[in-house]
């Protein structure tokens, strides 16, 4: 399958443009290993075939320019690196609602409403309705009222795209859209998993008194 531009949400491929290598260094995950070791990466720029808009990749594994497919990291445009903290479903009902973004800002919205309908689902909200589920989560996840507002915003703007049949949901709203619905990932699953992953690391770090010794097979990529 080929990779789509997240900015014109097209799949008819890349042109290769250029790519650098880098110098950066890995540190073991234990924190016994202070000094790291120097590994060589390269980025990918490219742009696509419909739009012209650019797209910057960590390219660590090399460019398929035949099958116009970059199995590397997307640096440019942002999107979610969240390390496995957003559950599966989530993230691919998030990835399914990229592809139509720029193609159908109505499609894209009735889309994200529908992925914060499976986010309530897996957290555990109740209600008969959306809204009665989104204050439900409200409760159960402790988010802030201002998240808790933009979550609402998302259902309405759904409304809006599914039943507004004559304007329906006005462009410039994607990008809203896509803000809040990261904002609202970001909150119930990347910043706990984050905090957990700092707390574990100065828990090891506690433990192994600073001391410089060893390193482990897994690792931490600075950049």
């Amino acid at each position: 399958m080929k990779t789509i531009c997240l900015h014109c949400s097209s799949d008819k491929g890349f042109e290769y443009i250029l790519s650098r290598e880098y110098k950066s260094r890995s540190y073991s995950a234990n924190l016994k290993d202070y000094d790291g070791e120097e590994f060589e990466g390269s980025m990918a720029v490219v742009a696509c075939k419909n739009c012209g808009a650019l797209t910057v990749y960590d390219d660590t594994c090399g460019w398929h320019e035949d099958d116009d497919i970059c199995p590397g990291e997307i640096l440019f445009p942002s999107i979610i690196h969240d390390h496995g903290a957003i559950p599966k479903k989530v993230k691919e009902a998030y990835e399914k609602a990229l592809r139509v973004q720029w193609i159908d800002p109505d499609a894209f919205a009735v889309l994200i409403r529908k992925a914060l309908e499976l986010v309530c689902s897996l957290e555990g909200a109740k209600g008969h309705n959306l809204q009665k589920k989104l204050e439900n989560l409200k409760g159960i996840k402790s988010i802030p009222s201002d998240i808790a507002e933009a979550a609402q915003a998302l259902r309405l703007s759904g409304n809006i795209a599914a039943h507004d049949v004559e304007k329906g949901l006005h462009p410039l709203y994607v990008h809203k859209v896509d803000d809040f619905f990261k904002l609202i990932l970001d909150y119930i699953y990347i910043l706990p998993f984050r905090i957990e992953h700092f707390k574990t690391y100065q828990k090891l770090a506690q433990q192994n008194g600073g001391h410089n010794s060893g390193s482990s097979a897994a690792s931490i990529v600075t950049p």
